[in-house]
């Protein structure tokens, strides 16, 4: 570990970060920037390839906090207050963060078995949206979540942040072809339940029958007409007033969290609380 603390924002470490905070540097380097505590050691602890820890002494002087990152088995690079600040995403940064290597997850290394759930994101353009299904759908005891077509980048520091560390704990996989998805769901015998706004049924109304594929289009399309015919079913949400649909994010929670309770992934009486 260094001993000194960098001071200098020209500095090749601080250039590099730079560099993995933008989508096409994230692609050249097949590396991120991730940032906090938490984040850091769902990192290590889930075994991702973690570069280097990057820590500002004067904003992280927690004794127990620096005694956790003691006991880790991974290089250690000392920042000033003023370089932390400069490339941190936050307000009040708290002086942690880390390089870490991208995963890159074909369908073919995504594990499909008789109780599997999975969410299915059409062309999701959001990353703070995406960020948050992930974490829903590690909560809710998904088993992975497939990223079909065009997508925001999983990697995006909004999506990271969002996640709350269940970017490192959920298998994500990516397909560019929508056909390709459609061939992997016949082979795999996954059925799969869209969503849709003119869906026959209400999502409480249907058989959650595992595997099972929750399909959720994009943000301003909605979804497909090729994956809409390939769906067993199409549900919609009920609403009131004069709203057509829900934020992505949350019209995911609501028919996940249906389809794992209906479908015994999610144990009655299980809870968890809200920060």
């Amino acid at each position: 570990m260094d001993t000194e603390a960098i001071t200098s924002a020209q500095n090749p470490l601080i250039k590099r970060i730079r560099s993995i905070k933008t989508r096409k540097g994230r692609q050249r380097e097949r590396a991120f920037w991730v940032e906090g505590l938490s984040h850091v050691l769902e990192a290590v602890q889930a075994g991702w390839e973690v570069e280097c820890v990057v820590r500002a002494p004067d904003l992280l002087r927690s004794d127990e906090v620096i005694d956790c990152l003691n006991d880790l088995t991974v290089e250690e690079r000392l920042v000033s207050a003023d370089v932390f600040e400069r490339i941190s995403d936050r307000d009040g940064p708290v002086g942690l963060g880390a390089i870490v290597r991208t995963r890159d997850l074909s369908l073919g290394g995504l594990e499909v078995n008789g109780s599997s759930l999975i969410i299915v994101l059409i062309e999701p353009q959001d990353p703070g949206n995406l960020g948050t299904i992930l974490r829903t759908a590690y909560c809710a005891g998904s088993s992975g979540v497939v990223l079909v077509g065009t997508s925001a980048d999983l990697y995006d520091s909004r999506a990271v942040r969002a996640s709350m560390g269940a970017l490192f704990r959920l298998p994500v996989a990516r397909e560019a072809r929508v056909d390709g998805f459609i061939e992997w769901c016949k082979n795999q015998s996954i059925s799969l339940i869209g969503t849709s706004a003119r869906g026959t049924a209400s999502y409480r109304e249907v058989d959650y029958q595992l595997p099972a594929g929750i399909v959720m289009g994009n943000e301003q399309k909605g979804m497909p007409d090729e994956v809409k015919a390939a769906c067993t079913q199409l549900v919609s949400i009920p609403m009131q007033g004069t709203l057509r649909s829900l934020n992505l994010s949350a019209a995911t929670a609501v028919v996940l969290y249906e389809a794992a309770h209906r479908a015994g992934v999610l144990p009655a009486g299980q809870a968890g609380l809200t920060p």
